[in-house]
């Protein structure tokens, strides 16, 4: 995933302009709630998404989500797989962090990390957020007494467009070490949406060897 931050003034879904008249959409959410399965429902939605920090907009349909949460784990990988009216493929990936330090900690030397009070809308609570093993903050002590004191790890995002299933499936390969390779989050993201997409079912069962 590419090292992207979070532009902090975006913190909030676009809110109806009746300036001239034109009322902006509600974007639904395609995150399930914890403890929640993502489900296909086919419906066509209007999407927000980020890529660092541009927010990107469309109408849709969420084809795919899974993630590699799991407990007792303070970082995780969220992927997303969408189809637009324009017959556009998106995939997201959201590198999620639920970790909090304190200021002082050696861990985050030479780093510029935010303030709870900066935190995006969609990025986890500080309420709910996993202490630092290194500095390992009294977070409830510190909001009530010196929450300034406090620093979150910001989710980190990454958006590619496709014109085809073929480009999609190619944006979601890795190399690492001199090897390409497809990560198993991202490859069952993609037979979760090949269930739902036929382009996408074909592409993947094809190769090209030469």
């Amino acid at each position: 995933m590419t090292d992207y931050d979070y532009d902090a003034n975006s913190d909030a879904a676009p809110t109806p302009d009746m300036k001239d008249g034109t009322v902006v959409p509600s974007y639904v959410s395609f995150r399930p709630e914890p403890g929640e399965v993502f489900e296909y429902t086919g419906e066509l939605n209007e999407y927000e998404v980020m890529d660092g920090g541009r927010r990107l907009f469309f109408k849709g349909t969420q084809l795919a989500y899974l993630s590699s949460e799991r407990p007792g784990v303070s970082r995780w990988t969220d992927i997303s797989i969408f189809i637009t009216t324009a017959k556009q493929f998106i995939v997201n990936k959201i590198g999620v962090s639920a970790i909090v330090h304190l200021s002082t900690c050696s861990s985050i030397a030479n780093k510029t990390l935010p303030t709870p009070f900066t935190a995006h809308g969609t990025e986890i609570s500080i309420e709910d957020r996993d202490p630092c093993p290194i500095c390992n903050p009294d977070v409830k002590f510190q909001l009530e007494n010196d929450p300034a004191s406090l620093r979150i790890e910001r989710d980190r995002h990454w958006t590619g467009v496709s014109s085809n299933a073929a480009g999609l499936i190619e944006s979601m390969y890795v190399t690492r070490n001199g090897t390409r390779n497809l990560p198993s989050l991202a490859a069952g993201t993609l037979e979760m949406a090949a269930r739902h997409n036929k382009d996408i079912h074909d592409a993947l069962m094809t190769t090209r060897v030469a």
